[in-house]
Order: C-alpha cells, then structure tokens, then sequence
C-alpha cells in the first residue's frame, strides 16, 4: 500500500510529548504543524499557557512527533488489524462505483470500455470478513458521525460516540458495536 487512507482514529489514547524548553517542559498533544508567520509550528502548552514551538529550528523535536505518530498509529493498527486494507478496499470498491457512472454519463461511452478494475466489490466483501474488528470500528465510526438533524440521527451519533468512550477505556469493540445495534433496533433497521 503505497499511502494510508485517512482514518479517524480514536479509541486509542494519545501520549503526549514532553519536550524540555527554556521555559519550561513544553506538552505537545498533536502531530500535526501549523503555519505561523511563515514558519512550521508546533502547538503545546507551557506551565499551562498555550503557545508555539518553532518546529524548523528544533530537528530532535521533530524526530520525537515522527517517533511518537508512528508510534501512535502501529498502536492503532493493532488495535484494530486490518484496518488500512479494509479501508483501502472501500476506497476501490467507491472508485469502481464513480468510474461505472461516469462512463454512463458519458454519452460516448455507454458500455463501450467499462472500467477496468470490476472485482473491487468482491475484495471488500473479503476484507470485511477477514477484518471483523476493523469492519465494527469503522461502523461505529459512521455511528458516530451521523447527521443529528433528526432524532434518530442524534441517537445514532450519541451511541457511535458513548462506543467510542467506551472502546478508549479498553472495551470489546465488537460487544460496542452490538450494543448500539440492539439500541437502534428499537427505532429504525440498522446501518450495515
């Protein structure tokens, strides 16, 4: 896998990086700069005061987010196994699906050359029975994100995020998931 899709990753606590400055231990909690003034920073926390680290001047600093990320997602791997090739297989299975209904669109080429990768479909469905804890993190997920605009949709997301509560504190992921299963079966049928 040449790049890692995007995932939120949650459900595994962050360490956050303690890094000696002049002024104090300075508490770094995210792995991702910032531009400030044209230069890449670091935000953290100094004796409680939030500020900013200059990340271009300070080379060990940056190895230790390096270490600390890398850290952080093999720890989320783990966590849940194969969760970068299931989301990967979603990622095909979706651009298979765009790239049949462009060539519908297409006046020109209505069937004439479909695309090329027609199993993407078959891959997921593996994936997701190979990787059962990484298939109920990633439907808790969309529990968690669901549109509150209606009720069933603000509960939806209040279950994804209590599971995502829980499963941080070291619950069973897959017990999370059919807990906020038999909760909405009392509403609507349940997202697959």
């Amino acid at each position: 896998m040449k790049n890692k899709p995007y995932i939120k990753i949650a459900g595994i606590p962050k360490i956050p990086i303690e890094y000696p400055t002049s002024q104090g231990t300075a508490i770094i909690t995210t792995h991702y700069t910032h531009t400030a003034q044209g230069r890449e920073v670091y935000r953290c926390q100094i004796a409680g005061k939030d500020t900013l680290i200059a990340a271009d001047t300070r080379p060990d600093l940056v190895d230790m987010v390096a270490a600390n990320k890398a850290d952080y997602e093999a720890r989320f791997e783990g966590r849940y196994p194969g969760i970068y090739d299931l989301v990967s297989a979603i990622n095909a299975e979706s651009a298979q699906y765009e790239a049949v209904h462009r060539m519908m669109d297409d006046e020109h080429n209505d069937g004439v050359n479909p695309p090329r990768n027609n199993h993407a479909l078959t891959v997921l469905d593996q994936a997701q029975k190979k990787y059962p804890i990484a298939g109920a993190y990633l439907s808790i997920l969309r529990y968690a994100d669901a549109d509150p605009a209606s009720d069933i949709g603000f509960n939806r997301r209040c279950w994804g995020n209590d599971a995502l509560a829980a499963i941080e504190a070291g619950a069973d992921v897959i017990a999370q998931l059919d807990i906020i299963r038999a909760k909405e079966a009392m509403y609507v049928s349940p997202i697959n």
